[in-house]
Protein backbone atom coordinates (compact mmCIF):
# COMPACT_ATOMS: atom_id res chain seq x y z
CA UNK A 1 0.00 0.00 0.00
CA UNK A 2 1.77 2.93 -0.93
CA UNK A 3 2.01 6.16 1.54
CA UNK A 4 -0.13 9.34 0.37
CA UNK A 5 1.12 12.80 1.99
CA UNK A 6 0.11 16.53 1.18
CA UNK A 7 2.62 18.00 -1.01
CA UNK A 8 2.73 20.59 2.87
CA UNK A 9 3.33 16.88 5.07
CA UNK A 10 5.70 15.63 2.42
CA UNK A 11 8.25 19.52 1.88
CA UNK A 12 8.11 19.76 6.00
CA UNK A 13 9.47 15.90 6.10
CA UNK A 14 11.97 16.73 3.71
CA UNK A 15 12.90 19.61 5.42
CA UNK A 16 12.84 17.57 8.82
CA UNK A 17 15.43 14.99 7.56
CA UNK A 18 17.73 17.66 5.82
CA UNK A 19 17.77 19.60 9.40
CA UNK A 20 18.52 16.02 11.37
CA UNK A 21 21.49 15.25 8.64
CA UNK A 22 24.78 16.46 10.30
CA UNK A 23 26.14 16.72 6.62
CA UNK A 24 23.67 19.30 5.69
CA UNK A 25 23.41 22.81 6.46
CA UNK A 26 19.88 23.20 4.83
CA UNK A 27 19.63 26.95 5.23
CA UNK A 28 20.25 27.42 1.96
CA UNK A 29 18.21 24.73 0.48
CA UNK A 30 14.47 25.26 -0.84
CA UNK A 31 12.55 22.26 -1.00
CA UNK A 32 9.20 21.83 -3.08
CA UNK A 33 6.74 18.87 -3.47
CA UNK A 34 4.43 17.94 -5.95
CA UNK A 35 2.39 14.51 -5.74
CA UNK A 36 5.35 12.61 -4.27
CA UNK A 37 7.90 14.79 -6.66
CA UNK A 38 10.82 16.52 -4.52
CA UNK A 39 12.77 19.31 -6.06
CA UNK A 40 15.81 20.31 -4.29
CA UNK A 41 17.43 24.15 -5.52
CA UNK A 42 19.77 26.24 -3.67
CA UNK A 43 23.23 25.88 -3.02
CA UNK A 44 25.53 24.66 -0.70
CA UNK A 45 29.50 24.40 -0.16
CA UNK A 46 30.71 20.90 -1.35
CA UNK A 47 29.67 18.08 -3.52
CA UNK A 48 29.97 15.52 -0.60
CA UNK A 49 26.86 18.45 1.25
CA UNK A 50 25.16 18.30 -1.96
CA UNK A 51 25.14 14.35 -2.27
CA UNK A 52 24.30 14.29 1.43
CA UNK A 53 21.40 16.33 0.83
CA UNK A 54 19.49 14.12 -2.17
CA UNK A 55 19.98 11.30 -0.10
CA UNK A 56 18.20 12.42 2.63
CA UNK A 57 15.59 13.90 1.03
CA UNK A 58 14.97 10.27 -1.04
CA UNK A 59 14.98 8.27 2.32
CA UNK A 60 11.71 10.00 3.18
CA UNK A 61 8.83 7.84 2.94
CA UNK A 62 6.22 9.02 0.14
CA UNK A 63 9.22 10.80 -2.13
CA UNK A 64 8.98 9.21 -5.21
CA UNK A 65 11.37 11.03 -7.34
CA UNK A 66 13.97 13.92 -5.91
CA UNK A 67 14.99 16.09 -8.67
CA UNK A 68 17.84 17.72 -8.19
CA UNK A 69 18.80 21.53 -8.46
CA UNK A 70 21.29 22.35 -6.30
CA UNK A 71 24.60 24.31 -6.87
CA UNK A 72 27.88 23.73 -4.96
CA UNK A 73 29.49 27.27 -4.00
CA UNK A 74 32.70 26.64 -2.60
CA UNK A 75 33.08 28.90 0.50
CA UNK A 76 34.44 32.18 1.27
CA UNK A 77 37.98 30.86 2.16
CA UNK A 78 38.46 28.19 -0.51
CA UNK A 79 40.64 28.87 -3.68
CA UNK A 80 41.20 26.37 -6.77
CA UNK A 81 43.84 24.51 -6.86
CA UNK A 82 45.16 26.41 -9.87
CA UNK A 83 45.41 29.89 -8.29
CA UNK A 84 47.22 27.92 -4.95
CA UNK A 85 49.78 26.64 -7.67
CA UNK A 86 50.15 29.95 -9.28
CA UNK A 87 50.75 31.46 -5.78
CA UNK A 88 53.78 29.83 -4.81
CA UNK A 89 55.63 30.67 -8.25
Amino acid sequence: MAVIYTDTALQQAVLDELASEPSVTATHIIVTANAGNVTLTGHVESFAEKHAAEIAAGRVKGVEAVAKRIEVRLGFNAKPKANRLQQRW
